[in-house]
């Protein structure tokens, strides 16, 4: 089986870790940044199956570097997390192929589902929802 490898961006040096924890504990490859232009070099140098990425970055919007990476191309699942204040801008994202957004503070069962739904929905052989 393939191991999967995800990108994680986010400024919440906390939230960071516990989606890297999550992935670890589901046998999935992480690596991580918190701004969004080392995000959209990674994207564009690595091979990751998704990018979970929080909107609130220091450099950009996450919105931004979510657009940027789709418009690499549609192999990299994408998740966006959010706030309430943010939402109504992350809404044209499903436009993007983003596969879901989640609103901050999110509970790590539903982040293990939404991560396991993405990979699935795109026949990676993963399976994380148990």
């Amino acid at each position: 089986m393939r191991v999967n490898r995800i990108l994680v961006v986010g400024s919440d040096e906390g939230l960071t870790a516990t989606i890297r924890n999550i992935l670890r504990n589901e046998g999935c490859e992480s690596d991580s940044t918190t701004s969004g232009e080392a995000a959209l070099e990674k994207a564009t140098n690595e091979d990751y199956q998704m990018a979970i990425i929080d909107t609130r970055l220091p450099d950009m919007s996450g919105v931004e570097v979510a657009q940027r990476i789709r418009k690499l191309g549609d192999e990299i699942n994408l998740i966006v997390l959010t706030d309430d204040s943010s939402f109504n801008d992350c809404i044209g994202l499903l436009d993007y192929g983003v596969e879901d957004i989640l609103i901050k503070p999110v509970e790590s069962k539903e982040l293990t589902r939404v991560i396991g739904e993405a990979l699935r929905s795109h026949d990676t052989g993963l399976h994380l929802v148990k």
